[in-house]
């Protein structure tokens, strides 16, 4: 009995490969061009989405990326650690779509405060800032920005 049930799923998990193996099946394309989206505090603000269904972009008319929380607000993508590696230098990137006050704050695993890099009002545009860690041990820090509503917390491993 169990031979026969496992004869038929192998039956149909090969019929359902040749089908899938010898159909082109392509992802389907969308771009919604610039439209009006709504925040849940009625603000709206200009961008458009693109993708396929199996991932997809989004971004403001003036060219930042944005993502959309599970609370259906939009915010926009902090950008990770770029350049070169440098044993004592970290680099930090914000892309900031508005005017806001920004702080960035280092944190050890345990909570505490290691540095405050940034804690200055931003103009809209892109800015790069580097964690001088000469003093600091190896191990696991987390970097966390806040600019107006926004929070983001991204870890990072420094190693000396």
């Amino acid at each position: 009995m169990m031979g026969s049930i496992m004869k038929n799923l192998l039956k149909r998990l090969l019929a359902v490969f040749i089908f899938f193996n010898g159909n082109n099946l392509n992802s389907a394309p969308f771009d919604t061009g610039m439209n009006e989206l709504q925040q849940p505090d009625e603000k709206t603000f200009i961008g458009r989405i693109w993708g396929d269904e199996f991932f997809y972009w989004m971004e403001t008319e003036n060219g930042y990326r944005f993502v959309q929380s599970g609370d259906g607000w939009y915010y926009y993508a902090t950008l990770d650690r770029y350049g070169e590696f440098a044993t004592t230098i970290y680099k930090v990137g914000i892309d900031s779509p508005e005017a806001s006050e920004v702080t960035l704050t280092i944190y050890n695993t345990l909570g505490q405060k290691v540095d405050e890099i940034v804690n200055t009002t931003l103009e809209a545009g892109r800015y790069s800032y580097q964690w001088n860690a000469t003093d600091i041990a190896s191990g696991i820090y987390i970097y966390e920005l806040r600019a107006n509503k926004f929070i983001s917390s991204k870890k990072m491993i420094f190693l000396k």
